[in-house]
């Protein structure tokens, strides 16, 4: 398996994203991009802007369900896709980072836009070999 990647499981009317990386923070990154490349495929060129984002801390321990959410917000809200995620680290208000994301004109849809993040069969931690590890059923 690679040090960092995602991959997609089909599921009833859900998609599963598996994610691992060697830190949090990448195995965060990974169940980003897993979840944008269940639904969008951007264009070559699309303008790059950053969304700021700070996630409430009580969801240290649910951090991906927490980000994932704050994807679909920024679908919903705000019309922009993630392509890329980068953690500031934050401080006692909550983990910190930057989305650096496309206009949704800028993708091509190549799946069904997710709904919601659910918790059941949620994993969040680090595995016997060291790599962090997520699974995360996304509603679509």
């Amino acid at each position: 398996m690679a040090s960092a990647g995602h991959r997609l499981l089909a599921h009833t009317a859900d998609t599963i994203i598996e994610a691992w990386g060697p830190t949090p923070a990448a195995c965060l990154e990974q169940a980003v991009l897993g979840l944008v490349s269940a639904f969008a495929e951007p264009r070559p060129g699309a303008a790059v802007a950053e969304v700021a984002f700070r996630l409430d801390p009580r969801d240290r321990a649910d951090l991906p369900l927490a980000l994932l959410d704050e994807v679909v917000y920024l679908l919903d809200t705000r019309g922009v896709v993630p392509v890329g995620v980068d953690f500031d680290g934050g401080d006692a208000a909550g983990p910190t980072g930057r989305f650096r994301v496309v206009d949704t004109g800028d993708v091509e849809l190549v799946g069904a836009v997710p709904k919601a993040v659910a918790r059941s069969g949620y994993v969040f931690g680090v595995g016997t070999d060291g790599t962090w590890r997520c699974r995360v059923t996304v509603d679509v």
